[in-house]
């Protein structure tokens, strides 16, 4: 007797949102829109990025496509043209129609993003969008189509040794070659799924490649195999105490006893998946009765076979799923026909065939709808590159026609180029000696006020040392400090390592001022070849002086300020963080933190930095709070274009 059940598969949509530094993981929607007032341009681009792909992964599509939209329109007016920003608002808008099946459209965004992170060299980016309009082609049922862009991320993958990517670029190529019936093939992939999912001890994973290895046992005929792996899914999802997917194996465990005729077992599992069983969701409810209904009908249960039956047409009617239906009305018609009651068996082949025949008008409908779409977009792009070409003969055929005309005037207009580019070349140098002399008295500003503050702590420790040894030490530590000071003021950077050795000196000596009165610690990413790259000298310290002064100080007991340096792509992130007592708090006689002399300086060398290069330096600061919404320090991040210190 058939009976039916939905395959054991996923499919894997991935996503690729600009967030530097983040992985793909949902963060609290509430910490990421508290973001949005204090940043700008494509900082906040990321930002809304990333609270659309949180809504996309809890399925809100509106809210999902509402912040796609902001992200779309804050990249559009942003001084700051960013492809790469882009190409992930492309992904965020094909994922939304892939979830509204309107695939078509999804196929289109999706090619888009490709284009352009090949156009960027984003090897990651090119296997997301590959495997994203692989899965479209997957729903149009264009298998082979498929597998030609899903084969291709999955090497993209493994040539850049994205683990998770290339695990569920297994997952995916594995439900294609099922459904082509490549059943032997699709086993391989799925045991290297399963090899992976042992290899990082994940017990959901475990589950789904032992669930889907069974599946395609099934699909083999190999009923023992799939009942091998259906028990080791089982097994392991009691160990974890997910009753869910103890559930849902039990039921599926009942059909390969009924595949096998092994009624009186498969009513025993059934029997033991009704408890496990979320009376609300109509599916798992009318698979289950569905079961039921095979087993007490193989035991010559007739009656209860059909009471059953009829439920779980109940819950298909409720849950209006057409393979539920499909399933129910082919489960009556079989067992009327047994019961050799023609009228009823033919009433309910009617509903069967019908049901099928909507279902595949439906379908057929979507899927030319969709590839008509796809293959029409294709042809206007090959037009337009046709048109280009066309225009460009032309221009070529106008071009050689006057080009006699241009040679009289070219000599002239040659020696007025060159005049031209020796004045422009001029004004560029003197612009460029005005932004050093710029950069150079910004500096001579700040070096004083860093003297006048570093002099006045010897000052006040000598007069309150009487431990000469210990006085000694604190003008060492200076001297070593102003030496590497004057040496930077000579030179518009100095080499990473160098201005974390200045910037530790600093701190030190603030820590012998103050009586260790706080705590320091300083992290490098061991990645980072501090000697190897530059940095703009003096950079830190303002910001490092108010934290100290501003917020560690006024705290006077169990302060802490942490240094952090790490590499994200072509940019060096550093994190200023301290636990003091916040920027909105003051104290008698001392000015607030946002308006530091020192840090508006600060803020104008970052100013001119940015004015001379194509590559944005940025920095933020970011107010700390604890659970009960109290001031809890403040975190400054400065993201810096990693340039090289020879």
């Amino acid at each position: 007797m058939k009976t039916f059940a939905l395959p054991m598969a996923f499919l894997v949509m991935a996503t690729c949102c600009p967030f530097q530094g983040s992985a793909q993981t949902v963060e609290p929607l509430d910490s990421l829109k508290a973001l949005l007032p204090e940043i700008t341009d494509t900082l906040k681009v990321e930002v809304l990025s990333k609270i659309a792909k949180n809504y996309i992964f809890l399925n809100q599509l509106d809210s999902c496509e509402h912040y796609t939209d902001l992200a779309k329109l804050e990249l559009d007016n942003s001084p700051i043209p960013s492809e790469k920003h882009g190409a992930g608002i492309l992904v965020l808008r094909g994922n939304i129609a892939h979830q509204r099946r309107e695939l078509g459209e999804s196929t289109v965004f999706h090619q888009q993003a490709l284009d352009l992170f090949v156009k960027l060299g984003d090897k990651r980016g090119e296997s997301v969008a590959l495997t994203n309009i692989g899965i479209n082609y997957i729903m149009l049922e264009d298998h082979e189509r498929a597998l030609s862009y899903l084969y291709p991320s999955l090497r993209l993958s493994e040539e850049i040794d994205n683990q998770a990517d290339i695990y569920n670029g297994y997952q995916n190529i594995a439900v294609v070659l099922s459904n082509m019936e490549r059943n032997e093939e699709a086993k391989a992939y799925r045991l290297k799924i399963l090899d992976y999912a042992y290899k990082t001890d994940n017990w959901y994973k475990i589950i789904y490649a032992a669930g889907s290895l069974a599946g395609n046992y099934k699909n083999m005929g190999v009923i023992d195999s799939a009942l091998h792996y259906e028990l080791i899914a089982y097994e392991k999802a009691k160990e974890v105490g997910n009753k869910v997917f103890e559930g849902r194996l039990l039921r599926s465990l009942s059909r390969t006893a009924i595949l096998q005729e092994q009624y009186e077992k498969a009513l025993e599992y059934v029997e033991l998946a009704f408890p496990l069983t979320d009376t609300s969701n109509y599916l798992d409810m009318a698979f289950a009765y569905n079961y039921d209904a095979e087993s007490k009908f193989g035991l010559g249960r007739y009656q209860e076979a059909f009471e059953s039956a009829y439920k779980a047409l109940a819950y298909a009617e409720l849950d209006d799923h057409v393979v539920l239906l499909n399933n129910a009305y082919f489960q009556l018609y079989e067992f009327y026909k047994k019961r050799n009651q023609a009228e009823e068996a033919l009433e309910y082949h009617e509903l069967y065939k019908q049901m099928q025949d909507s279902v595949y008008n439906q379908e057929k409908t979507s899927k030319m709808q969709n590839l008509n779409m796809i293959y029409e977009t294709a042809a206007k792009e090959s037009e337009i590159v046709r048109l280009k070409q066309e225009t460009q003969i032309q221009e070529l055929e106008l071009r050689q026609r006057n080009l006699w005309l241009f040679l009289l005037a070219g000599g002239a207009l040659l020696l007025g180029s060159l005049g031209y580019f020796a004045y422009r070349q001029r004004i560029l140098r003197k612009e460029f000696l005005l932004m050093q002399s710029e950069q150079r008295l910004l500096r001579t500003q700040m070096n004083p006020h860093f003297f006048f503050h570093a002099l006045s702590s010897i000052q006040q420790f000598i007069l309150k040392e009487t431990n000469k040894r210990e006085a000694v030490l604190y003008l060492s530590k200076f001297s070593r400090l102003m030496r590497n000071v004057l040496e930077g003021s000579r030179t518009e950077t100095v080499s990473l390592g160098s201005e974390i050795e200045s910037i530790s000196h600093y701190i030190e000596l603030q820590q012998l001022r103050y009586g260790d009165c706080f705590d320091f610690s300083l992290h490098v990413d061991e990645d980072l070849d501090i000697e190897e790259w530059s940095f703009p000298p003096m950079l830190l310290q303002p910001v490092v002086e108010n934290a100290i002064e501003h917020g560690l100080i006024p705290k006077k007991q169990s302060g802490k300020l942490h240094l952090s340096f790490e590499r994200e792509a072509e940019h060096l992130h550093v994190v200023v963080e301290d636990n003091g007592i916040g920027r909105k708090e003051t104290v008698p006689g001392s000015q607030p933190y946002r308006k530091s002399v020192a840090l508006e300086v600060m803020k104008d060398r970052i100013a001119l930095m940015n004015r001379r290069t194509k590559r944005k330096s940025s920095f933020a600061i970011i107010d700390l709070h604890d659970d009960h919404g109290d001031a809890a320090g403040t975190k400054v991040e400065f993201h810096l274009p990693l340039k090289s210190a020879i």
